[in-house]
């Protein structure tokens, strides 16, 4: 896939983010953050990192649920979080899942 430079305020904080935590020179608006070597350690330090510098809360699962910084972004310019679906309402169940979600994309590796 051929490079994509963030252009959006939002594409360029998340990009400078997964740089710091990733110690890598460049981050593309379509590189899946588990490509660029991500963790489930080091996407909840992108998340951690991510809530100090919009001021804000967002579920962490939000983050494995938009694995590239293109899809996450708009996510997040929307400014909307998807109301929990009835049976995940409580968050253990959430993070359960997008666990599981991460075992999934590792396995097909």
């Amino acid at each position: 896939m051929d490079y994509r430079a963030p252009q959006t305020e939002m594409e360029l904080t998340l990009a400078a983010i997964l740089q710091e935590v990733l110690g890598i020179e460049r981050v593309g608006v379509d590189d899946n953050f588990f490509d660029l070597g991500a963790s489930s350690l080091l996407l909840a330090r992108v998340h951690e990192r991510l809530q100090e510098r919009l001021g804000r809360e967002i579920p962490l699962v939000e983050v494995f649920n938009h694995s590239n910084v293109r899809a996450l972004a708009a996510h997040l310019e929307a400014g909307s979080t998807p109301p929990p679906s009835p049976r995940s309402t409580d968050r253990t169940e959430q993070l359960r899942q997008g666990r599981d979600r991460l075992r999934q994309r590792m396995q097909k590796r």
